[in-house]
């Protein structure tokens, strides 16, 4: 990994939205706490982040923040977590969710993730060793609708 000589930049969660797309299984359970493969989708996002170093989370919470406050307490124990409340969530997107993480993440640098999006440890793992500045994943293989496609799965920004 090329953060030898760096810190391993901050996870950013992005877990305020209310999952429409997905009701009626999202009207009593939190999207990224829904199960794909056995486990809540929440959960290899993290375990990904951990096994390429990231050890810090900002995660920002909405619709229902306490189910996944209470899962990410529960299944991850000691992990360094800022948990950020949007409670506008039902009025806002993505964008402002990640500036209501700001303060949290400070001038640090950062990946963002969407908590509703699965992929594989590798495309991570390719991202923390892109040179680049700035940089975007995004899957070339998959037709998307506008809705898809108004934010993106996973970014890693240097402020």
């Amino acid at each position: 990994m090329s953060y030898e000589k760096h810190r391993a930049p901050v996870a950013v969660i992005l877990a305020a939205g209310i999952g429409s797309r997905l009701s009626p299984l999202t009207d009593t359970c939190a999207q990224s706490l829904l199960l794909v493969g056995g486990s809540a989708i929440l959960e290899p996002i993290i375990r990904n982040c951990l096994s390429c170093g990231m050890s810090q989370f900002v995660i920002v919470l909405g619709h229902r923040a306490d189910d996944i406050r209470q899962f990410v307490d529960k299944a991850f124990r000691g992990i360094r977590v800022t948990y950020v409340i949007n409670d506008r969530y039902r009025q806002t997107n993505t964008g402002y969710c990640l500036m209501l993480a700001s303060a949290a993440i400070g001038t640090a640098e950062f990946v963002k993730f969407d908590a509703d999006v699965v992929f594989d440890v590798k495309v991570l793992r390719q991202l923390l060793d892109s040179d680049s500045l700035n940089a975007l994943c995004i899957d070339q293989n998959i037709a998307q609708d506008a809705e898809e496609v108004r934010s993106s799965p996973t970014t890693r920004c240097r402020c």
